[in-house]
């Protein structure tokens, strides 16, 4: 189910002095949609990577949006977000860290399909999917099941504990909602 994956292209950098992170972004194909992947770069060799639908990408939810495909494609486009990762990120720094969140889904149309940020699916499938095709080896892994967020954190840094307390704090400070990380 993830061995196939989307081929993609960078289509954008940007180098930021207003944001605390640069952000590179990268797109890929289905048949029926257009993605982006958005690699945020951080402090601490911290990288965070997100994925949407290209249509989506002035909505505020963009991230949250669900869709009713009938490619059934899911696992290569998973598959693809791991790609970059691992050819974009973890290559060029083979000490990178790398999170992500599991958005809450939100549809306007069933809003009894809506989620709390609290163990999304999205978080429960990118956490099965991170244990089984990343593992435990490279990466100690750190998580919050009430804010569906995840940190790999790289074992070639020196001090893992220092890591893992700057890197809360500093979502805390950008992303008021990680209240509970």
């Amino acid at each position: 189910m993830f061995t196939h994956f989307f081929e993609y292209s960078q289509i954008k950098h940007t180098e930021s002095k207003a944001l605390p992170y640069d952000i590179t972004t990268y797109k890929f194909k289905t048949r029926q949609r257009v993605y982006w992947v958005n690699v945020e770069k951080y402090d601490l060799d911290i990288y965070i990577v997100k994925f949407h639908i290209a249509a989506h990408e002035r909505s505020k939810k963009r991230y949250n949006l669900t869709i009713n495909d009938q490619d059934n494609c899911t696992g290569r486009i998973l598959r693809t977000v791991l790609e970059i990762t691992k050819n974009q990120v973890l290559t060029p720094n083979p000490h990178a860290s790398i999170g992500f969140i599991g958005a809450e889904k939100y549809d306007k149309n069933r809003p009894e399909k809506n989620e709390d940020k609290d163990n999304t699916q999205r978080f429960r499938i990118y956490q099965t999917l991170t244990n089984n095709v990343v593992g435990l080896g490279q990466f100690e892994h750190h998580y919050d099941n009430k804010t569906s967020a995840y940190l790999l954190v790289n074992r070639k840094n020196k001090n893992i504990p220092a890591i893992v307390k700057s890197a809360k704090k500093m979502f805390r400070e950008l992303y008021q909602d990680l209240d509970g990380i």
